[in-house]
């Protein structure tokens, strides 16, 4: 008899542990001086980063970079 398998792929907040539903969220990439990184966010924590970097978003320069990966 086959064996049936299904695997299951969940979106999971790095910063809080809780569910990310299916267009729920977002992976936000970002670099701190010489080191790149990125975290998988619900949209309330990728709002609560877009409010927090506001203001230095709005001081800054963009920089010609290749994006990060």
């Amino acid at each position: 008899m086959p064996i049936a398998e299904r695997t299951i792929a969940q979106l999971i907040d790095d910063l809080d542990g809780s569910d990310i539903t299916d267009g729920g969220g977002e992976r936000v990439d970002f670099a701190v001086p010489g080191v790149s990184y990125h975290i998988d966010l619900s949209a309330a924590n990728a709002a609560k980063v877009d409010k927090a970097l506001a203001p230095f978003i709005a001081a800054a320069v963009k920089a010609n970079r290749a994006p990060l990966s």
